[in-house]
């Protein structure tokens, strides 16, 4: 008798304060186009193919690419991300034009264009210190967000619960994204990171739920209509099977599959109280024109009262009415 509470997203954002620093040696990186007015055929070129800037520096390849070959006269293009042959803010460019330093010396070398990717730049390049944070304090700060944002979330999950139904606490879980971190600090030498989230849990039918304690703790328990006055405050606790298979979920960090929670095993465990509603239609039937007098005898029927009070107006009367109308019940339930 459980349902799955999902789709329920969010993130969270927190400036922290760099207050380290750390040696980097960056290398430099950008995309280029490269054309193929050499032939129809198409031109493999090996992941790490130098290309020679027209600021003087070497670059390499990404990857592994195929140039395809021209068409109609018209060159065959690809684009490949390349980067700095060494580290170094020298290797930094606004839009360059490049030569493949491999086909130096061949008929190639002139009919194969290779320029920076329009709109782009060759960034990233740097060797020095730069401020971060803290290890200590990126723990601290996702700590710190991972229960900000599981709280917001709870707080919606909670407003979308249908009638009927108990979101336990401790029946929720987040399934988290990897933090982003702002690759530069502010003005102030804050980073920022945010961790993105969605939310997931177990809704319980509460009326079963109710039947299914009733019955596991009353003895002779006779189906009688109950409810457990404090049943949102016992404890969830999932049994150790279904824990794994949740823990495995979030640490694959993928969406949860619904499919895998059709069935759940679980334990509740606290003081509950658990009330007997009361038939009042029942009752009231009982009491038709009943005399005052039976008015105790008429109750002792009724094993799931504590205790009542009879008032007859006007006072003078010694039977009650004997339309149901006219008599009223009022019910104190335990809180």
């Amino acid at each position: 008798f459980s349902l799955l509470v999902d789709n329920i997203s969010g993130e969270e954002n927190k400036n922290i304060q760099a207050n380290a620093q750390k040696n980097v040696s960056n290398k430099a990186a950008g995309t280029v186009v490269i054309f193929n007015a050499f032939s129809s055929a198409p031109q493999r070129l090996s992941i790490d193919t130098r290309l020679e800037g027209s600021n003087g520096k070497i670059y390499k390849t990404e990857k592994q690419i195929i140039v395809p070959g021209m068409k109609d006269n018209t060159p065959g293009s690809i684009e490949v991300g390349i980067y700095g042959a060494e580290a170094g803010e020298e290797y930094n460019s606004g839009p360059l034009d490049f030569s493949i330093f491999g086909f130096k010396g061949t008929p190639k070398y002139s009919k194969f264009k290779v320029r920076t990717k329009t709109g782009t730049k060759i960034t990233g390049g740097f060797i020095g210190k730069i401020n971060v944070i803290s290890d200590a304090d990126r723990v601290s700060a996702l700590t710190e967000l991972n229960s900000s944002l599981k709280t917001k979330l709870l707080a919606k999950a909670t407003n979308q619960i249908p009638p009927g139904f108990i979101l336990f606490k401790d029946a929720v879980f987040l399934n988290t994204e990897e933090p982003i971190i702002s690759l530069t600090s502010d003005q102030n030498n804050n980073f920022t990171i945010k961790l993105k989230g969605t939310l997931f849990g177990f809704l319980l039918n509460e009326q079963k739920l109710t039947q299914k304690i009733a019955q596991d703790n009353i003895d002779k328990y006779d189906g009688s209509d109950v409810y457990i006055s404090n049943i949102r405050n016992l404890i969830f606790s999932l049994s150790p099977a279904s824990a794994g298979r949740v823990q495995a979920s979030l640490s694959n960090k993928e969406n949860i599959p619904v499919g895998n929670f059709q069935k759940i095993d679980f334990n509740l465990s606290g003081v509950a109280k658990i009330v007997w509603r009361l038939d009042e239609s029942r009752l009231i039937v009982d009491l038709l024109g009943k005399s005052r007098k039976d008015f105790k005898q008429i109750l002792s029927q009724y094993s799931n009262i504590d205790s009542a009070d009879l008032t007859i107006s006007p006072f003078w009367k010694i039977s009650l009415p004997d339309k149901a109308k006219d008599i009223k019940v009022i019910v104190n339930y335990p809180k």
